[in-house]
């Protein structure tokens, strides 16, 4: 079945609940498991260089990124799993499907919060985004 998942998470209460569910999945499969966290660029094409404060406001995050997701690695390394641990800064959706391209998952588990806000349809969420772009499955752990 599963080999190998990729679990994009964001630290809240949506990616929680799709960690969850790929722990779930992997203890089933003994999948091998990439946690991703995307630092989304603020006002910024992260290919151009930037000024050093910027570069050292970019590396705070990722420092503590690196310590949110050991800490979402937890219950995957107690479970035997493999985890491996991937903070990129770049938008979600392309960070995601790049990672699972190029470490070839079977799986991208992502949460996925309300579809529709005040009656209208968000369709430019990270996982519909990811879901569009992806050329693998796809699995959207719903919450709202």
């Amino acid at each position: 079945m599963f080999q190998s998942l990729l679990i994009a998470t964001a630290f809240d209460a949506t990616s929680r609940a799709a960690e969850r569910q790929a722990l779930h999945l992997a203890r089933l499969t003994q999948a091998r498991c990439v946690l991703v966290h995307a630092i989304e660029p603020i006002g910024r094409d992260v290919s151009e260089p930037t000024d050093p404060e910027v570069e050292a406001f970019y590396e705070t995050l990722r420092k503590k990124a690196q310590e949110q997701l050991a800490s979402a690695a937890k219950p995957f390394q107690e479970a035997g799993l493999e985890v491996e641990l991937v903070v990129e800064v770049g938008r979600r959706w392309e960070v995601i499907v790049a990672q699972a391209a190029a470490r070839g998952v079977d799986l991208i588990v992502v949460g996925s919060g309300p579809l529709m806000v005040e009656g209208r349809p968000r369709l430019s969420t990270t996982s519909h985004q990811v879901y569009l772009a992806a050329d693998r499955p796809v699995l959207a752990v719903r919450t709202g």
